[in-house]
């Protein structure tokens, strides 16, 4: 005789994500934390003399490199190692301080240590505020591709200190701002429109607006809207399976082409470019009018994110694009089809496009189209 179990895997874990000072870490440490460990970037070293207040709580320090080259096995390794060494268990805590490519490395640590450590992200750029910190995607690089090693592991909770963005330079900016516009193209106009209406107020001679000169009660208005926006794609769809893929908008092209560079361009960069190029790809099927694109272009050159990509050869970033996770599951969440396109997996990719400015949409795309589109982003 059958018989049969059913067994709930997962259970519902709220994360609350908080706007306050660092200095008030530790009022949200978890009661019984007896050691933590504070996985920090360089750059953020300012941040330290916080933890050395803690009372019965025992503070270790671990630097980790700065930017993508932390996203390595070796690295993770090294972390497990030091935890276990150190004798923590599941009822102590990891602290990230740092970007992006701090809280993607310590979130993988923390999900796979123990098989789950409580962990706390400190974003100390912009992008890690609106983008990398939130959601629970952890991950670490391959030769072969971006984030291809990973989990699912959300945070016990993510402090976010707008102050700390005082002492970013132009570049980490730049970064955050190319995710902040991705999610007034996705959802949420009002962004695009905020910092449309800024740049006519800043735009110096060059037709450009340095990042730096955002006001800090806008750049914290968009803060928060983007942050929005991410929460509500991922609250309905943790696991990344439909909705949350919206949020991917542009970075089918930006992994390639970070990947394909060496990240040589920073994560900002390829995400600009790539949502120049998803525009591309759906004006080329009708999808959107010319004046969809151009407002992609303009407003992302108007604050000085690069609309063409690098001189990189179509042949050497395909490989990346047909890695993205996307092609992974058939989700399309529309029957548009070229009919001059061939059903076959070999010869399509999925992409994030939109319809019109926040509505977004997955589809194939033949490779056809795409680099058709890619060369397209060429000056002729």
């Amino acid at each position: 005789m059958m018989k049969k179990y059913s067994l709930t895997t997962h259970s519902t874990e709220t994360c609350q994500i908080l706007f306050t000072s660092v200095s008030n870490v530790f009022k949200y440490i978890p009661s019984g934390t007896r050691r933590i460990l504070i996985m920090y970037q360089d750059s953020v070293s300012q941040v330290l003399p916080i933890f050395s207040a803690a009372s019965g709580v025992q503070c270790y320090r671990y630097l980790i490199p700065d930017s993508e080259s932390a996203k390595q096995l070796g690295v993770a390794e090294q972390c497990w190692r030091f935890l276990a060494q150190n004798n923590f268990t599941r009822s102590d805590l990891i602290v990230s301080c740092g970007g992006g490519a701090a809280s993607d490395l310590s979130g993988f640590v923390a999900s796979s240590y123990l098989r789950g450590i409580k962990i706390i992200h400190i974003p100390t750029t912009l992008i890690g505020m609106v983008d990398a910190a939130i959601g629970g995607k952890t991950g670490i690089n391959l030769k072969e591709g971006k984030n291809l090693v990973g989990s699912f592991y959300s945070p016990y909770i993510v402090l976010c200190d707008p102050s700390m963005l005082t002492t970013l330079n132009e570049e980490h900016l730049k970064s955050g701002l190319a995710e902040i516009i991705k999610c007034g193209f996705i959802q949420d106009e009002s962004i695009l429109s905020i910092l449309e209406h800024n740049a006519q107020d800043h735009m110096d001679c060059s037709q450009r607006v340095c990042a730096e000169t955002l006001p800090p009660k806008l750049l914290e208005e968009l803060i928060h809207k983007a942050v929005s926006v991410k929460i509500t794609m991922v609250d309905s769809d943790f696991r990344d399976t439909h909705k949350r893929q919206f949020l991917n908008y542009g970075h089918t092209l930006a992994h390639a082409l970070e990947a394909a560079t060496s990240h040589k361009l920073s994560h900002g960069q390829a995400v600009s470019i790539g949502m120049v190029y998803a525009a591309q790809v759906a004006f080329a099927k009708g999808l959107i009018g010319r004046n969809i694109l151009t407002r992609h272009e303009r407003i992302l050159e108007t604050y000085g994110l690069p609309v063409c990509p690098p001189e990189v050869q179509w042949r050497n970033i395909t490989p990346y694009m047909q890695r993205d996770k996307k092609n992974m599951q058939n989700n399309d969440t529309d029957s548009y089809k070229d009919s001059r396109e061939i059903p076959q997996i070999s010869t399509q990719s999925k992409l994030v496009l939109l319809r019109d400015i926040a509505n977004p949409f997955i589809t194939s795309v033949s490779h056809t189209v795409l680099l058709e589109a890619y060369e397209a982003m060429f000056p002729q």
